[in-house]
C-alpha cells in the first residue's frame, strides 16, 4: 500500500475571532497554500451531505467547506466537533468525591489552555511542537479529573476522528491529507497515528 502523508492542524473555535493573528482569513490562507489532495474537517457526515452546517465549528462552516467547494480539495468530513470552544471539551465533574472542587480545578485549566492559545497568537506558534505538548498536558489534566462518563465520551470522540481518517487513508492511499481539528485532540490523534503502517505523520510547516 503506498504511503499516506498526513499534517495536523489544530483549530480554535471561536478563538479564531479574537486573534488577529490566527483569524479565520489567516486559517484559510494556510489551508490553501499547503493545497492538500484530503481536507478532514470535523462535521458530521450528514450534515455535510445535507448541506446544513449550523451544528459545525464556525472554522468549518465559513471558512473549510467553503475553501473545498472552490478547489480542488477534497473535504472529508470525520464527524461534528460541536459548535463552540465549550461543546468539544472535557466536560466539567458534576458528581464523585470533591465534585466541586474537581469542577473548579477543570475550569481554571480551560482558562489556561485559553490563555495558552492566546498567549501563542499566531498559526505558527499555536502548532508548534511546545504549545501542542503543553496543551495535551493541560487536558490529559481536566480527562483525570472528569466524572468517568465524560472521559468515555472524550475518548470515544477522540477514537471517532482516528477511525475516520484512518478509512480515509486506506481507502485512498498515497495522498497528502491535512487534518484541520480543535488544536486539544492534536496531542492524542497524533501519538495514535504514529502507529498506523503506511502513514507517515508530517510538520505542518513543511507538508
Amino acid at each position: 500500500m503506498a504511503e499516506s502523508t498526513i499534517a495536523l492542524l489544530g483549530t480554535l473555535r471561536e478563538l479564531h475571532t479574537v486573534l488577529p493573528g490566527y483569524d479565520l482569513r489567516r486559517l484559510e490562507a494556510l489551508v490553501a497554500t499547503k493545497k492538500p489532495d484530503m481536507l478532514c474537517v470535523e462535521i458530521d457526515r450528514a450534515d455535510w451531505e445535507s448541506d446544513d452546517l449550523e451544528r459545525s465549528p464556525i472554522e468549518s462552516r465559513e471558512v473549510l467547506a467553503a475553501l473545498a467547494r472552490s478547489s480542488e480539495i477534497t473535504l472529508v468530513p470525520i464527524g461534528g466537533g460541536g459548535r463552540s470552544w465549550s461543546d468539544n471539551g472535557v466536560a466539567p465533574p458534576r458528581r464523585g468525591v470533591l465534585a466541586t472542587l474537581r469542577r473548579r480545578l477543570s475550569a481554571w485549566l480551560d482558562s489556561m489552555t485559553v490563555g495558552l492559545m492566546r498567549l501563542a497568537g499566531r498559526p505558527e506558534a499555536v502548532n508548534s511542537p511546545l504549545v501542542e505538548h503543553f496543551c495535551g498536558i493541560l487536558c490529559e489534566l481536566q480527562v483525570a479529573l472528569a466524572d468517568g462518563e465524560a472521559r468515555r465520551v472524550w475518548t470515544a470522540r477522540n477514537q471517532e476522528l482516528l477511525d475516520a481518517v484512518i478509512w480515509i487513508v486506506r481507502r485512498d492511499p498515497g495522498r497528502r491529507v491535512l487534518v484541520a481539528l480543535d488544536c486539544r485532540r492534536k496531542h492524542w490523534l497524533r501519538r495514535k497515528l504514529r502507529s498506523v503502517p503506511d502513514v507517515k505523520i508530517a510538520d505542518f510547516w513543511k507538508f
